[in-house]
């Protein structure tokens, strides 16, 4: 099978993201790029301010914390809307977080109150974004996912998307496989599709098996790849050798009608895998790397250039260039 130009292009954008943080993330299988997470923006920002709306004008907004960087006479532009002004006025302890990163515009991030504060207190420990910190990251976005505030339940989801997969799957997470199930049918909350199927993969009863399977076997039939490499990393995760095995099935058996895209989900799923899953699964995984590179010569290269230079792909011909 040859992959068509834009196709290779696509592929390789997706399969390289794990070059510029030496991790495979969770977020892998979104169709497009999502938005930074809070935490990451309040990373990056030079200046992290909470404002209210001033007292000489009630449309304008006047800073009332400084809460990260160092303060400047800069002042977020932004009209104070109608439903804004009434709600802080009800709460005079509640504010608006806004960041920018240096010489930037200001962004609106969200209403701190009572809920919200305790999680933004965290992300603003210097501390918080680095790697040494995924397991405490993990375990604070978890306990939020059966939160009654929607606001921090969907935060929670954002930014477990944007763990190493590593720190995702060793977590224990207090929502029910049908609450998943049924979130999954929210049109609304689609881009939170990906990380509930992981999550899926991560819980692993017999109900999410049963949906996990089903869900790839209709796939292959119909030749759709929307998910799709969320779904096959779910199964890696709740079945293990069984799952690869039924992946190998459905995808690359004689006569497995897979499309280029679908291909595409199964190299990005096994590189998850691979790299931070069940270590049980790397030799399995290499095994079946190499029959995809021998089945769809096109593909090989993006197995080298996925897993980097240093890899023994680049230095195996089969998978070369």
């Amino acid at each position: 099978m040859k992959l068509t130009r834009t196709l290779r292009s696509v592929a390789l954008a997706g399969l390289l993201f794990s070059l510029s943080t030496g991790q495979a993330l969770a977020c892998a299988f979104h169709a497009y790029l999502p938005d930074a997470t809070l935490s990451a923006q309040i990373a990056n920002a030079a200046e992290v301010i909470a404002a209210r709306p001033s007292a000489k004008d009630p449309f304008r907004f006047e800073t009332v914390a400084f809460l990260k960087g160092t303060p400047s006479e800069s002042t977020p532009p932004h009209l104070v809307d109608s439903a804004t002004r009434l709600r802080l006025a009800r709460n005079p302890g509640d504010a608006v977080l806004f960041a920018r990163e240096s010489y930037g515009p200001w962004k609106r991030l969200l209403v701190l109150d009572l809920a919200t504060r305790p999680l933004v207190d965290h992300m603003l420990d210097e501390t918080w974004p680095s790697p040494a910190r995924a397991d405490d990251r993990q375990a604070v976005f978890s306990s939020l996912l059966a939160h009654p505030d929607q606001r921090l339940h969907l935060i929670a989801l954002r930014e477990l998307d944007g763990l190493p997969y590593a720190a995702l799957r060793r977590g224990t997470y207090p929502i029910s496989t049908r609450n998943i199930l049924d979130d999954l049918l929210s049109l609304s909350e689609m881009p939170y599709a990906p990380i509930r199927i992981l999550l899926l993969g991560v819980k692993g009863d017999d109900a999410a098996k049963r949906v996990i399977f089903e869900r790839l076997a209709q796939s292959a039939l119909v030749g759709t790849d929307i998910h799709l490499g969320a779904w096959m990393t779910a199964a890696l995760e709740s079945s293990g050798i069984e799952g690869l095995a039924e992946l190998e099935r459905l995808f690359l058996k004689p006569g497995s009608t897979a499309t280029e895209a679908q291909l595409v989900q199964l190299v990005r799923a096994l590189f998850v895998q691979k790299t931070e899953g069940d270590s049980a699964l790397e030799a399995p995984i290499d095994d079946m790397m190499h029959r995809i590179a021998v089945l769809y010569p096109d593909v090989a290269p993006m197995i080298a250039q996925s897993f980097g230079a240093t890899s023994e792909y680049a230095f195996d011909p089969l998978f070369a260039n």
